[in-house]
């Protein structure tokens, strides 16, 4: 049989758990077939096992426990004698159980924890670790089995163990446990930037507060609207395109984060104007009549325009029918080198840096009346020895509408007659052949007479001359006669001649002549006789009514 085993020693594995060594028996030169291992158990019995070789680990311990052990070496002869008793103790905990935490605040943890199961163990400290905001692990000493974690990230999950420790060491860490801190408001949005997209929308874009790691529900986006109150909408995203704006206007924008804990603080407002539209129309055109020939163009900027007017182009039709236009900067506008009586079509465009808006309604207006001009290409037609037909054209450029005409001429004694009408031509009647007439034409607007016409002079017609009158004769010498004669009364035309009769009053043959101008000397007569003459007058026309017959005496011899 062997002797005892020599140095048996231990080494705690586990709280749970004793690794076993020995030497085999000094001087022994048999085969050891096995050994026993014996040692008590946590209720004071023993327990036993055959091994065939050290070390051996002995498991289903308790910690902190002393053991007392034993080895017998065994040959085929039997047991040796057993090893020197010796006494040891697992020398760790085991591991801390049912760590539970509970959020205090969102930025505390409130951790508690039991001691380890089956612990006999004196624990001098436990150390509690867990995982701070930016990834790395902080660590706290205590002594109690609860702890309150503070300067903690609200919405952050933490995890966290436990390690008891005894005088002779750390046990094994305790399961880990995670939490989430709680949900806290957020703070406020951050990095707010907007986007003009068109002159009625804006682009809004922002980043979710700083340091925050909530879940953000909802944003709530605000802004003034085009009547200077406000408008808002709940989003769920960092961005938002706020449309129905108005062009040109100054909109104030805020965001709200909200979590589940309510809304955080306001960001800071931006201020951002919306993009330049073209203008809409002008409104409210009007015109008023300053001269025959300018008209004062008036009008409203268009309605709900709050973009700058960069100018206005005023268009409007010419006197030839084309168009005109003019760049103002701002109303009214005084329209010249118009012709009166017109009608004229007038629109009005606003323009901004974008360009040109809607034509303002159409506005026709006609310049004032103006005095006509004066007539022209007055012309006359001798219709007859006794009157005239007189036609005119009306005044140049004139557009306005003649009332009348005042047509005037020279009467026959040298005055004046006038004559109103209402159109081109005229027949003067009640003339004089053979005479000089100024003929003069007046045209009448509302507004009063024109500029009388250049002066026509026209001669009526010759006619046939009237009777001669006042024959007369004186006795030369027995045998002739002076005859002296007047020419026709109120006669104008020139007399080309005269033809004389003249015949014995007892009924003698007519004799006659032609002579050009009075008095006629006839001869070759018969004293104390009496004779019938009579004169008739010529024109080119042709002979004039003859004059009465008178009768004449020769002298006696």
């Amino acid at each position: 049989v062997p002797g005892k085993s020599t140095n048996v020693s231990s080494k705690s594995v586990t709280p749970y758990s004793l690794e076993v060594n020995w030497n085999q028996p000094l001087d022994n030169l048999c085969l050891i077939t096995n050994y026993t291992l014996t040692w008590n158990n946590i209720s004071g019995r023993t327990e036993q096992v055959n091994v065939t070789e050290p070390p051996y680990n002995i498991t289903g311990l308790t910690s902190c426990i002393n053991y007392t052990i034993t080895v017998i070496a065994y040959t085929e002869e039997g047991p040796g004698e057993p090893s020197d008793t010796m006494t040891t103790e697992t020398d760790i905990p085991g591991k801390s159980t049912n760590v539970t935490t509970k959020s205090i605040t969102p930025y505390s943890l409130e951790v508690n924890w039991n001691q380890p199961l089956d612990n006999l163990c004196l624990i001098t400290n436990y150390t509690l670790t867990w995982n701070n905001i930016s990834g790395g692990t902080e660590q706290v000493n205590v002594t109690e089995q609860s702890y309150n974690i503070t300067g903690l990230a609200s919405c952050i999950n933490y995890t966290i163990t436990v390690i008891v420790y005894t005088e002779k060491g750390p046990g094994e860490p305790s399961d880990t446990v995670i939490l989430t801190t709680k949900t806290d408001i957020p703070g406020k949005s951050t990095n707010l930037t907007t986007k003009s997209v068109t002159p009625s929308s804006l682009e809004v874009n922002w980043n979710q507060p700083s340091d925050n790691l909530c879940l953000i529900t909802n944003y709530t986006v605000t802004w003034t609207n085009a009547s200077g109150g406000t408008e808002q909408v709940n989003v769920t995203e960092p961005h938002y395109n706020i449309t129905g704006l108005a062009a040109c206007i100054n909109y104030t924008i805020t965001f709200i984060a909200y979590t589940e804990k309510g809304p955080g603080e306001p960001s800071d407002i931006v201020i951002l104007t919306t993009e330049t539209d073209v203008p809409g129309k002008c409104t409210n055109v009007t015109t008023k009549r300053i001269t025959p020939y300018s008209l004062e163009v008036n009008w409203n900027q268009p309605l709900d325009n709050l973009c700058p007017i960069t100018n206005y182009t005023l268009t409007w039709t010419n006197i030839s029918g084309g168009t005109e236009q003019v760049n103002v900067t701002e109303p009214p506008y005084n329209l010249t080198g118009l012709a009166a009586c017109i009608n004229y079509t007038i629109t009005v465009t606003a323009y901004t840096e974008k360009g040109p808006g809607e034509p303002s309604d159409t506005v026709i207006l006609t310049t004032e009346t103006d005095v006509p001009g004066k007539s022209t290409n007055v012309t006359t037609k001798s219709v007859t020895p006794y009157s005239l037909e007189v036609n005119w054209n009306q005044p140049l450029d004139n557009l306005c509408l003649i009332t009348n005409y005042t047509l005037t001429w020279t009467n026959i004694s040298g005055g004046t007659e006038q004559v109103n009408v209402t159109e081109p031509p005229y027949n003067l009647t009640g003339l004089a052949a053979c005479l000089n007439y100024t003929i003069t034409v007046i045209a009448y607007t509302e507004k009063g007479p024109a500029e009388p016409s250049d002066t026509v002079i026209l001669t009526t017609e010759t006619d046939v001359p009237g009777k001669i009158s006042n024959v007369t004769s004186n006795i030369i010498t027995p045998y002739s006669l002076e005859v002296n004669w007047s020419r026709p009364l109120d006669h104008f035309c020139h007399i080309t001649n005269y033809t004389i009769k003249w015949a014995n009053s007892s009924g003698g043959e007519e004799l006659k002549n032609t002579v050009t101008e009075p008095p006629y000397n006839i001869t070759g007569l018969a004293s104390c006789t009496n004779y019938t003459i009579t004169v008739i007058a010529y024109t080119k026309k042709g002979p004039g009514e003859p004059r009465d017959t008178v009768t004449l005496a020769t002298e006696m011899d």
